[in-house]
């Protein structure tokens, strides 16, 4: 009986040690810094790629505020920036694409597609910046680079600059 007692008691003791492991006491580590109620945050699909290959990532912004903000949608690139550094703190050349994207950043300016999305406290919006940064940056020459996602707004409701985590990558041959 006692045997049985133990044994009931460790694997009791096993559960709560890998529910414990399973809750994140801060689920939001892996965010940029909140500016005004709101964080951001790019993964990436893989860390390690080969040279030619896609470089997909992840964007989310999340509602972090006890009220609802309103951020805008105007086919990412007026109110995104992606920036992508080497080793040595230097982005990568600018694809024609790239190049593009990047002149049509202007927080404050004139959109052609532009509609308020309301989000809600303690929810995310995953719905932009989903991409393949080989598209917008010269990624073939193998080695450590890193990547963050800024958005900018100057349109009413939520306004600001906040900064996403920086995630690492690395291009091999």
């Amino acid at each position: 009986m006692s045997t049985r007692i133990a044994l009931l008691s460790l694997i009791l003791l096993i559960t709560q040690m890998l529910s414990a492991r399973a809750e994140d006491p801060d689920p939001l580590k892996d965010y940029g810094a909140e500016v005004k109620g709101l964080r951001t945050k790019v993964t990436l699909v893989k860390a390690t790629i080969e040279t030619g290959k896609p470089v997909s990532v992840h964007y989310v912004k999340r509602n972090v505020s006890k009220e609802t903000l309103k951020v805008w949608h105007s086919g990412f690139w007026p109110n995104h920036q992606i920036a992508v550094k080497d080793a040595d703190g230097q982005e990568p050349a600018l694809t024609k694409q790239g190049a593009h994207c990047k002149k049509a950043f202007n927080p404050g300016g004139a959109r052609d597609k532009n509609f308020p999305v309301e989000l809600k406290p303690d929810t995310e919006d995953a719905t932009e910046g989903n991409s393949d940064l080989t598209l917008y940056f010269d990624l073939t020459k193998p080695g450590k680079y890193s990547v963050e996602i800024i958005y900018e707004e100057k349109q009413g409701g939520w306004e600001g600059r906040v900064v996403s985590n920086t995630a690492a990558f690395e291009i091999t041959k």
